[in-house]
């Protein structure tokens, strides 16, 4: 995932990692015990940057094993493939847990993922892209599952 909560005695933390414009938006924190009830809100802008480059389209995925599955994607066109440095494959089970981050050459354009899969699990992935300027925002989801054991 990349929001984590983090509990330190009686101070609870939220942490959201690899920023994406969507993030955006008003994040509001209530308090409540026998004292009575306070709140305080803050808003979150993240901006992409121009340089950015645009994100990866087309990913496919198949299992190749209960602990393999491949995916593929279509680099992004407006960008010079030598600029690419690479691609990182993000995934997650769709019942919840954490985030895994399979990193790629800036070649590629796909990859096979083994680290930490269960057979027969639905998995949702996306795919950034990175250049010298930053990360692509997050390619549209996919979900594939693990074959059976």
């Amino acid at each position: 995932r990349r929001t984590t909560y983090k509990k330190d005695n009686n101070k609870l933390e939220l942490a959201i990692s690899a920023t994406v414009p969507s993030d955006s938006g008003i994040y509001q924190c209530v308090a409540v015990n026998s004292a009575g009830e306070t709140w305080a809100a803050g808003r979150l802008q993240v901006n992409a940057s121009r340089n950015s480059p645009a994100t990866p389209t087309a990913l496919k995925c198949y299992s190749e094993s209960p602990f393999k599955i491949s995916i593929s994607w279509i680099p992004p066109r407006l960008l010079p493939a030598t600029s690419i440095t690479a691609y990182t494959v993000h995934y997650i089970p769709v019942e919840g847990g954490k985030e895994e981050v399979s990193p790629e050459a800036g070649n590629s354009t796909s990859a096979e993922v083994t680290k930490l899969l269960e057979p027969y699990t639905n998995y949702s992935f996306y795919v950034r892209v990175w250049n010298n300027h930053g990360a692509s925002d997050q390619s549209a989801p996919i979900v594939c599952a693990t074959a059976p054991s």
